[in-house]
């Protein structure tokens, strides 16, 4: 037997002999659903003076994961340009990155310094 065999109901009509009807199962249609790709944001650091590049480094090697080396190289195109993408993702991790940016507190190693890096989100441009 196959899934598209007829099935036949009983009509209530009692051991009389009387016909059943006959019903056919719903076929269920293949429908697929468009998944659109998750808008993504990028998490941006700003350039500080208040901030060492040791500290940056610090920072996106315990925060983001990243390299020493790579770390460094952030560092440095942050300090040139004035802010840098370090990390793109989903909108609800890039907002728990941004905030462990935040959570990270002042850069110890340098005396006048009395707050975390500047870290925002700015959406991703689209494919």
């Amino acid at each position: 037997m196959n899934d598209q065999t007829d099935h036949f109901a009983d009509s209530g009509a009692g051991d009389d002999g009387a016909v059943g009807t006959m019903v056919r199962p719903e076929r269920q249609t293949a429908t697929k659903t468009a998944t659109e790709r998750p808008w993504l944001w990028h998490v941006v650091l700003h350039d500080s003076e208040e901030h060492s590049y040791e500290y940056v480094i610090e920072l996106l090697s315990k925060v983001f994961g990243h390299s020493p080396h790579k770390g460094f190289a952030l560092a440095r195109m942050i300090d040139s340009e004035g802010k840098g993408v370090v990390l793109t993702t989903h909108r609800e991790l890039a907002e728990l990155k941004a905030e462990q940016v935040r959570s990270f507190g002042p850069d110890a190693r340098v005396a006048s310094c009395r707050s975390p890096l500047r870290v925002t989100l700015e959406p991703a441009e689209s494919d």
